[in-house]
């Protein structure tokens, strides 16, 4: 079996926001990050979100040729250029919008 390794990415975030003050999503369209597609398992963990910049810091646990592909994918593209090649509408915060007032905490879990 081969070996699992843990890398973080920038990627984009899409979906829709209906109250920017707390942050609520539209359970139609939630808020996610856009992680490349790619052949293999994956498990990814939501680190940070930057609602001005649309993107979110995920960590990917797979093996290093699964990552390779996640790298080729995203390899010389600024985030906005990557949700743009996958064709998905880029979330970030419009100009006016107040900022989320929320605390997000994320944690290792049992399994």
């Amino acid at each position: 079996m081969a070996e699992v390794e843990i890398v973080a990415y920038a990627v984009p975030i899409t979906g829709t926001v209906l109250n920017w003050e707390t942050f609520s999503g539209d359970p139609n369209d939630p808020v996610r990050p856009v992680i490349p597609e790619v052949v293999g398992p994956i498990l990814s963990r939501l680190k940070e979100i930057n609602v001005d910049e649309g993107s979110a810091i995920v960590e990917i646990e797979t093996t290093a040729a699964i990552h390779l592909q996640i790298q080729d994918a995203l390899r010389g593209k600024l985030v906005a250029q990557y949700a743009k090649e996958r064709g998905i509408s880029h979330l970030k915060r419009p100009a006016g919008a107040p900022m989320p007032v929320v605390s997000l905490s994320f944690s290792k879990g049992n399994g």
